[in-house]
């Protein structure tokens, strides 16, 4: 039989798209039931303490309000602690929404930082929430009706997929605002996991999708 699986989704938060830096750092352990079993958050020393870093980052604002730099430890012991984490909880699958900036960010600051170029261990099956979030909930038809009654439209009159309206969508909070906090974010992603695991579709393991919003329109 095989083993179910045990999820870790993560989120990153950066000082930007140039300079995809991660300051904040987030997971959760999600059993496949969408129990979630371990929260953790990590703020990064190197970056979070860069002068002038509200002014550079994205959500920069947040920083004085969010967060305590006495608290921030150094990547590489984030990195371990995240190993390690991992580890006890035998995951066998990890995951983010738009994987891809994510991975992007933790290789871009493996760089910045000259601390190598691995994140985890030993590889594990991923896949990104997003896609999969495009591949059933944004496939649903009330979806559709619900997104024009409030509005949930780009400029060029597509259906919005990202994070903050998928969970509005399936928990029915129509004015709820994502935070831009990578823990925060990465516990609303763990519910539309769950959501997603719930129907039992819409995973595409070990493949990054580009552009995936495009399936939902």
């Amino acid at each position: 039989m095989a083993k179910p699986n045990i999820y870790c989704v993560f989120d990153t938060e950066t000082v930007g798209i140039d300079k995809k830096w991660i300051y904040d750092l987030g997971l959760v352990i999600v059993a496949k039931t969408g129990k979630a079993l371990y929260k953790k958050r990590w703020i990064i020393d190197e970056i979070i303490n860069i002068p002038n870093i509200e002014q550079m980052a994205f959500y920069g604002d947040k920083i004085k309000k969010f967060y305590n730099k006495e608290q921030a430890v150094k990547f590489a012991l984030a990195r371990e602690e995240f190993r390690d984490i991992m580890k006890y909880f035998e995951v066998n699958v990890i995951t983010a929404y738009n994987l891809q900036f994510d991975m992007s960010a933790i290789k871009d600051t493996l760089q910045k930082l000259e601390i190598g170029n691995k994140f985890l261990n030993n590889p594990v099956d991923y896949f990104d929430l997003w896609n999969a979030s495009c591949n059933s909930i944004f496939q649903q038809k009330y979806y559709k009706v619900i997104a024009r009654q409030q509005n949930w439209l780009t400029e060029k009159g597509n259906f919005l997929t990202n994070a903050e309206v998928a969970y509005r969508y399936i928990t029915g909070n129509y004015n709820f605002v994502e935070s831009h906090t990578a823990l925060e974010d990465a516990e609303i992603e763990s519910t539309i996991l769950q959501e997603i695991c719930r129907q039992k579709k819409g995973f595409q393991k070990n493949q990054i999708i580009h552009m995936p919003w495009r399936k939902a329109q």
